[in-house]
């Protein structure tokens, strides 16, 4: 499917050192540990705008790794356009890793630092970038925006804790890890929980979080938890707008709304 691009290597530390005089859209490979984080990027110099683009569920057994959702939009979007992929996927084909990792590494926080050293690179300030997800990638966006102050997060649908969702899912992550759920969200909460995540970096980002308000697992166990635990932050650091906008449709369910009202609400948050 990506044949037709040009793939850079290179390895973690030698990020910010890189040359990339490409005007097309690339794929990058970053080595790390034996870890590769993968990356599709197009790059529109005329735009002040990075959007970061995550990907929810994953099929292992329809679709082949690395996954970049949505890649198709980016003549549908002028802003430059950075997918990443998350390799706590191939760790045991899993459908979903919310960025995890392993026990040593979290994978998540490797990725946040070679997208900050891309958008150093590409001279994108952090206001200018903007996360966006739905469902796991909505997590992944909430949780980079954390470590990236003046960043802003748009999620559609996102889990807001990893061990709220779905015991069929996380209980496979847990397999694999060969962790209880007990000591996740104790050892490794942080990676877990967005509002551990805010208050580890003590800092809140800008939020446009878009709910169907008809799934109830998802009110309940991520976006009324999130809401009410945000008093527990103190007071100084919740400085950033967190917008919630609500919607209704049953057809839909936890599915992201469609990419015609998905493109609208992003330029929406940018604009």
């Amino acid at each position: 499917m990506f044949n037709e691009y040009k793939k850079i290597y290179t390895e973690f530390n030698d990020v910010p050192k890189l040359e990339i005089t490409t005007k097309k859209p690339f794929l990058l490979e970053v080595n790390k540990n034996g870890v590769k984080y993968e990356f599709f990027v197009r790059i529109n110099k005329k735009s002040s705008n990075l959007l970061i683009l995550g990907s929810g569920a994953y099929k292992p057994s329809t679709m082949t790794l690395p996954v970049f959702q949505r890649h198709s939009w980016i003549d549908e979007l002028e802003e430059s356009m950075i997918f990443y992929n998350d390799p706590t996927l191939y760790l045991d084909h899993l459908m979903l890793g919310w960025g995890f990792g392993d026990l040593k590494e979290h994978y998540l926080k490797n990725i946040s630092m070679i997208l900050k050293d891309l958008s150093d690179f590409f001279n994108y300030k952090n206001e200018n970038i903007f996360y966006y997800g739905s469902s796991a990638g909505g997590f992944m966006s909430l949780m980079l925006a954390s470590m990236m102050k003046s960043s802003t997060a748009i999620v559609n649908n996102p889990q807001t804790k990893v061990t709220n969702y779905y015991e069929v899912h996380v209980n496979k992550l847990m397999k694999t890890l060969d962790i209880t759920k007990e000591i996740a969200e104790t050892e490794y909460d942080s990676r877990i929980s967005v509002l551990s995540s805010f208050k580890k970096h003590n800092y809140i980002p800008k939020v446009k979080y878009l709910q169907n308000s008809v799934v109830e697992h998802d009110i309940n166990n991520h976006l009324i938890p999130f809401v009410s635990q945000l008093k527990e932050i103190d007071e100084s650091v919740l400085t950033n707008e967190i917008q919630i906008d609500l919607y209704f449709n049953r057809k839909l369910g936890h599915n992201p709304v469609g990419k015609r009202k998905t493109i609208e609400y992003i330029k929406n948050a940018i604009n």
